[in-house]
C-alpha cells in the first residue's frame, strides 16, 4: 500500500543508498537503488533500528488513515522525529494516560502532550515535564499510534481509546 507507492514514486527519480524518505508519519530509508528500490522503516522495538520487514509499518499507515476517517477528521501533520510534552507522572500502559494535541509551538513540536488523568504535577513548574519522540513514545505505548495525525484539539484517553 504506502510502500508501493514510495517505490513508484523513487523509480521516477535517481535515489542512493541510505536516502531517508518521509512518507505521512513514517520514515524510511533506501536500503538498495534497485530496481525496484528496496525500502527499511524503523522496526517499532528499539530505536533507531531499521528492518526490510515493512508489515509493521504498512499496518501504522492503515491504522491511522482508519482513525482518522473513523472520525471524519483531516490529519494534521507530523512524523515520528517529531516531540511530544510528558507529565513526569506518565508511565506506559498507564491505565489514565491521555494524549492531547494543541498547536505546535516550532517545528519539531507535534504539540501532543502526554499525561495521565488527575494529575497532580505542578503544571507550571518545567520540571514535571519531559520531551520525547513520538516514536519512543510509540514503542513504549502502541496505544497512541492511530491517533498522531489527528487534528489540533484532539483528546484520547488511550485505556479506551475514546476521542473528545
Amino acid at each position: 500500500m504506502i510502500v508501493q507507492g514510495i517505490q513508484q514514486y523513487l523509480a521516477t527519480r535517481p535515489v542512493v543508498e541510505g536516502e531517508i524518505v518521509h512518507a505521512c508519519w513514517l520514515v524510511f530509508r533506501v536500503a538498495s537503488e534497485g530496481p525496484p528500490v528496496e525500502l527499511e522503516s524503523l522496526d517499532f522495538k528499539n530505536l533507531a533500528t531499521f528492518t526490510k520487514e515493512l508489515s509493521e509499518a504498512e499496518s501504522i499507515f492503515a491504522m491511522q488513515a482508519n482513525t482518522l476517517r473513523e472520525h471524519a477528521a483531516e490529519g494534521e501533520p507530523c512524523t515520528l522525529r517529531h516531540t511530544a510534552v510528558v507529565s513526569k507522572s506518565y508511565c506506559p500502559r498507564h491505565p489514565k494516560a491521555f494524549i492531547k494535541r494543541d498547536t505546535p509551538a516550532k517545528e519539531s513540536d507535534s504539540g501532543w502532550y502526554v499525561g495521565i488523568l488527575d494529575d497532580h504535577i505542578d503544571l507550571n513548574d518545567p520540571e514535571s515535564f519531559t520531551v520525547q519522540s513520538l516514536y519512543e513514545l510509540s514503542i513504549a505505548d502502541k496505544r497512541a499510534l492511530p491517533y498522531w495525525l489527528m487534528p489540533v484539539d484532539t483528546f484520547v484517553v488511550l485505556e479506551n481509546g475514546v476521542v473528545a
